[in-house]
């Protein structure tokens, strides 16, 4: 038998926690730390849109320093398409 699990509420506090490693790696050169904080945040964020919009763009920002094309292409696609969800849900 299949049970249904309530979502549960976003956990802010870790969320601004893997946000706050991502910066510290980055201040360390260490993209590939940073991104791997920025992935533990996109999964955190999945339950708000806000902070989801939110890690795209940090995600964006780490990719146009490491001159990423195809990374920068795909992060601001994400950012186009959940603004417009983001806004489409308001009304």
């Amino acid at each position: 038998m299949l049970t249904h699990r309530a979502i549960e509420p976003m956990n802010v506090a870790a969320f601004e926690r893997e946000i706050a490693l991502s910066h510290t790696s980055l201040d360390r050169r260490d993209t590939a730390a940073a991104y791997m904080h920025l992935d533990r945040a996109h999964i955190i964020s999945h339950e708000s849109l806000p902070h989801h919009i939110q890690v795209h763009r940090e995600t964006l920002s780490v990719a146009v320093m490491e001159r990423k094309a195809g990374k920068v292409i795909a992060e601001l696609y994400s950012i186009v398409v959940l603004s417009c969800m983001r806004h489409f849900l308001r009304k």
